[in-house]
This record gives C-alpha cells, structure tokens and sequence, in this order.
C-alpha cells in the first residue's frame, strides 16, 4: 500500500493551469516582452521618414522593410511554434532575443536599403516574432480560468511600448540620428534576454522527471478503481522497416468489441473514466514522437506511439477535462537507456506532418472565415501607425514630434482598454466573436473618415477610439481560435492565425504606400484601408451565420456513404 500512495504521489501536474503563483511572473515576462517587441513595431512610422531620406528611396521601396518587420513576426509564428514544441520557452526566446539583436546591429552599418529590408526587416523582425509568440504560448500552459485576463495584462504591454518607444525613438533620433539611434535599439533589445530567463517551462518540469528516473525499473499498476494501470508487455513486433517496439496493453483490460485481440505495435489502451474524464499522458517534448488518439465506441481509448530514439515507458496519469489540454493526449516518454532501439525519424517528416495538420484545419469552415477576415484587418490596420504620423505633419502643419503623440495615444488607450476586453473575454455570456467583430468595424470606421476630419483634436478623437477598438484583437484572439477548433489544436492554430496575419502585414503596408506614389495623397490609402478592415468586421461578426449556410450548400451537392464495410472473409 505505501508503494501505491507513493505512485499515487506523481508530480504529473506540471501541464495544469495553476491560474497564479508563479504565472503572475510568466504573465510579467510577456508584458515586458510586449513592451519590447510591440515598441519597436508600432514605432516604425517614426522611421519611415528617416528611412526614406537615408537611403533616398521611395515610399513603396521605404515601406517594404517596415512590411516585413511587421510582418515577419507573425509570419514566423509556425515557425516558433515548432521551436516550442522542441525546447523550452526560455530557450526559444533566447534564440529570438539574439536574432533580433543581429538584427538591429547590422542595420547600423549598412547603407543599402536591400541590406537593411533582409537586416532590419527580416532578421529583428523574426526574432521579435519568436519572443512574442513563445511569451504567449507560456501564458496560455499556466492560465485556465484566468486566461483572459492573463493574457490581456502580457498584450497590453504593446499599449505601454507604444507610448514609450515612439517619443523616445523621435529623440534618439533627433540627438544620435540614424545609426546612433538603430544602435541604441539594437542594446535595447538585448532585455529581451531577461525576459526569457523568467520563463519556466512546466512541461520539462524536473519535479516529473526526478520521479520517473527514481522508480525506471518496473511499472506498478494503480490501486483506483477508475483507472487502469499500463504495464510493460515481453511482446514485440517488427514493422516495414523492422524496428524494434514495445507491445503495451492495459492491464486487465477485457477484449474490446469489433477490435483485433493481436497485440498492436507501441499500443496502449486506457479506459475511460466517470464524467467524461480520462487518463492522459505527455510526451517530452525534447523527443521526435508520433502519437495519433482514437476513440473507441466501447468507451476505450486507443493511443498509438512511435519516438524516434530510445525510450523507457512510465505510467503517470493526469486527471483533466479534455477542454483543459493545451497538449495532445499521448504516452509519456522519457529518454533514459538504449534498452530499445528504434531508428531515428528525419525531422523533415515531422515538420510536413505538422504541415499537413495545419493545412487540414482549413476544412474547418469558421476558422477559415476568421483567418480571412484577420488577412484583411492586418492588411490595413497599421495605416493608423505607419501613415497616419506623416499625413498629420503634412495636412496640419504640426511637428514630428507633435505627431508622434498620435502613436502615444493609442498605446495608451489601448493599455487600459486591453485589461477590459480581457475580462469581459472571461464571462461566459460575451460573444467573443460578435465583440471582436464589432470593434474591428470601429477600427475600419475610424481609418476611413480620417480624409473627412478638418482638425487636429478630431484626429486626436479617432486615435482615442482607434486605439480602443483595435484592443479586442489583442485580448480576443486567442481565445476566439479555442473556440473555433479545441485547446488540444491551439499551438497548429494559432501559428496558422498568426501567420495569415503576418501575411497581410507583408502584402498591406506596401500596397498602402504604393497608392500613395500613384495618387501622391493618402485619401485612397484611408479609404480602401477602412473598407477592408470595416468587411473584416462584418466577416468576423457574421461566421456563426455563414459558416451555417456552407454548411447546408455543402450538404446539397456532398453525399456521404453511409454503408458499413463488408467483410472479405464473408
């Protein structure tokens, strides 16, 4: 008995949400990491004049490095998410904290504007799309009830970074000029370190790990009468390229109907539990593992495991709510010996495998309607950053520095009012959906009658709301893609998401400056940059009803057989 209360004892809550303690310094570090990255964005249209008369380029050719420094940070969001799935967060953001400094360093020294577009544009910009993306992936594995108010307080240090960076890179520009200032950014950006270092990964948690390295030698099944205990198994099996597995049966399980008696090859079944509740199991991460899940109409469930290295199985079972998974179900795997051998996978295979994960999320109908209405909104919605400073300049004859004040208002309201949206995002009876699209039509309003404003207080007005609509996105997004696929999808998704944004970041801001060398004024730029983002709106405020009515056209002309499989011995 006093073994059992010991395994009972396993420290396998690593993957819970502890909606507090030392998630509050997790939230923290992707609050200054926001602050960081977010600052320099939103404050490139402080740049984009010194940018265009430091290299004598153009707006289209000028704008281009600011596209993909705005974009290539959610352009790189799958590519960050496959870096978290193989390390752990304080890694990766060490990783995006170095690329971003390489970055911003180069930029001082290079006077071509091809140079600066792949140095300042792709280089920091991906680094800065690492660090972002890893501090809200850590928020999300530490937050549960309290994710949205979580989540909202590391999003608005984009409010705070606005309101600080913009004024200061108008002066250090003004004292240190181009390259004193890109210098100045570049040691900047070098905190970015310390926010990783603050990041603890409660998937390689030591605890967990100490555990399974003290009790390797045998598995001892649990005395609860609602689970069943998975045991190590003398059989094996050879597959098409004869590796060497595991066969792993539950123990005392019974024969489960329609299903073959012979043991599968690196198989588990785990039997169901009261209120919908299951045993689930983690892979470790640092592993090359392909794990796929199936549910059993007996009530069973069926996980079948391949690693790409040698690897000892332990039990360990984690009582949650499938809903409450921001990990798939799988085996628990730790590499301790070379007792079994299997070949090692090639990485290309599991990136194309994530690939083609990501790409059939698309069948799924809302979410490609929210990814196309978040291309259209990302399109257009930095106009309000970008050209917004220098329309004001030229239109009503006010200072750069008097102009920058614009980007300064709209952090700041949008640090107030992210704390807001998040925490309505955590009432159950809001509409995340319907306020998000809402907002985002405000957004769209907003850019589009900047042409029609005739002084510089009405300009202030729009910042004001411009800057508390658009916080919804920010507290809102993460939470909408849950909705519309599962927690157990949310890293494929979101990286989907984020790059879809990117993507129009990367094609809007040139499109943008572009209508401005054809028509040499910003009134098409506003106009057509507030019509996209206004559909955008009315997209997203719309994709319960629309996804119903491709429901039903797809229905029309799709028939699904519905025969049951005969069998050949018959």
């Amino acid at each position: 008995m006093s073994t059992e209360k010991t395994q009972k004892s396993i420290p396998f809550n690593a993957l819970v949400a502890t909606d507090g303690g030392y998630g509050w310094v997790v939230a923290f570090a992707a609050f200054a990491t926001h602050v960081i990255a977010d600052g320099f964005a939103y404050s490139f249209g402080i740049l984009f004049p010194e940018i265009q008369r430091q290299f004598y380029a153009s707006k289209a050719i000028s704008s281009v490095a600011g596209a993909l420094f705005m974009a290539l940070p959610l352009l790189v969001g799958p590519v960050a998410s496959s870096l978290i799935e193989k390390y752990n967060f304080r890694h990766v953001t060490f990783i995006g904290a170095l690329v971003t400094f390489v970055g911003f360093f180069v930029s001082v020294f290079t006077t071509n504007i091809y140079i600066l577009c792949v140095a300042f544009g792709i280089l920091a910009g991906s680094g800065l799309g690492i660090c972002c993306t890893t501090a809200i992936v850590a928020v999300t594995h530490y937050f549960d009830k309290k994710r949205g108010i979580a989540t909202s307080f590391a999003v608005c240090g984009t409010g705070i970074g606005t309101i600080i960076f913009a004024p200061v890179t108008e002066a250090l520009l003004n004292l240190f000029y181009w390259d004193g200032a890109l210098f100045i950014l570049s040691g900047i950006s070098l905190n970015l370190f310390v926010c990783g270092a603050l990041l603890r990964d409660p998937r390689f948690s030591h605890d967990t790990w100490k555990f399974a390295e003290k009790h390797h030698s045998h598995i001892k099944r649990f005395s609860n009468q609602d689970d069943k205990a998975v045991q190590k198994s003398d059989g094996n099996c050879h597959g098409q390229n004869k590796q060497l597995v595991y066969s792993l049966l539950a123990t005392e399980a019974p024969s489960v109907p329609g299903e073959s008696s012979k043991p599968r090859c690196a198989t588990v079944l785990l039997k169901k539990m009261l209120s919908d509740r299951f045993i689930y199991f983690d892979i470790n991460r640092r592993q090359h593992c392909s794990v796929q899940i199936r549910y059993l109409d007996s009530g069973w469930i069926e996980a079948e495991a391949v690693c790409s290295s040698s690897v000892r199985i332990y039990y360990g079972r984690k009582f949650s709510a499938p809903e409450f998974l921001v990990r798939k179900p799988v085996i628990l795997l730790k590499s301790l010996s070379s007792e079994l051998a299997i070949q090692p996978a090639k990485s290309s295979w599991s990136f194309m495998r994530k690939f083609h994960n990501q790409l059939m999320m698309l069948k799924n109908g809302k979410l490609s309607f929210f990814l196309f209405a978040n291309f259209l909104f990302f399109s257009f919605n930095d106009i309000f950053y970008n050209n917004l400073p220098e329309y004001s300049t030229e239109f009503f004859q006010i200072t750069k520095q008097t102009a920058s004040l614009l980007v300064s208002i709209i952090g700041l309201v949008n640090t107030i009012s992210v704390i807001l949206f998040g925490a309505l995002a955590d009432m159950p009876q809001i509409n995340n959906m319907l306020w998000f699209g809402f907002c985002t039509a405000v957004c769209g309003v907003c850019v589009g009658v900047i042409p029609l404003t005739s002084s510089f207080a009405l300009i202030c007005t729009l910042c004001i709301i411009f800057g508390f609509a658009i916080s919804a996105s920010a507290s809102m997004t993460s939470l909408i893609v849950v909705e519309l696929t599962n927690i157990n999808q949310f890293a494929e998704a979101y990286g989907l998401v984020l790059f879809v944004q990117g993507l129009g970041n990367l094609l809007g801001t040139p499109f943008a400056g572009a209508l401005y060398d054809i028509t040499k004024t910003y009134e098409a730029t506003f106009y057509v940059g507030g019509a996209g983002i206004l559909l955008s709106g009315i997209l997203v405020a719309s994709i319960d009803v629309c996804s119903k009515i491709v429901s039903k056209i797809t229905l029309c002309f799709c028939k699904i057989p519905m025969h049951e499989k005969e069998n050949p011995s018959s």
